[in-house]
């Protein structure tokens, strides 16, 4: 996934964006109006790479299909929003009946119960 990596990024990313935003809506940059387009733009964005800022630990847990059908969704949802009634329960589907991370076993010298 590569989130590991990168975490600082991620959350100086947010943090530029977030202020950016911020100080573009309240007017402290002063000129044409490109800035009041720009803003919520960047808040947004500002948003979103706080909550994977954030949600960093357990993405890293995230099985790769389940990530790549979330991708699938979004871009469906992007194209033909019509299509979500059927994806979004085909993504449910899919997760409740995809593969298992396989369970940690007893450590060796445990006695067992």
């Amino acid at each position: 996934f590569g989130v590991g990596r990168n975490t600082h990024r991620v959350g100086g990313l947010a943090a530029k964006h977030g202020a950016h935003g911020v100080r573009a809506m309240s007017g402290l940059i002063v000129g044409k109006a490109a800035p009041f387009r720009i803003a919520p733009g960047c808040l947004r964005i500002g948003m979103i790479m706080a909550i994977l800022w954030f949600a960093q630990p357990q993405l890293q847990n995230l099985p790769g299909w389940l990530v790549a059908t979330t991708v699938v969704i979004l871009l469906v949802a992007a194209r033909w929003p019509r299509l979500l009634v059927i994806a979004i329960p085909i993504a449910a589907i899919l997760w409740l009946l995809g593969p298992r991370a396989p369970r940690p076993g007893p450590k060796a010298g445990t006695p067992r119960a």
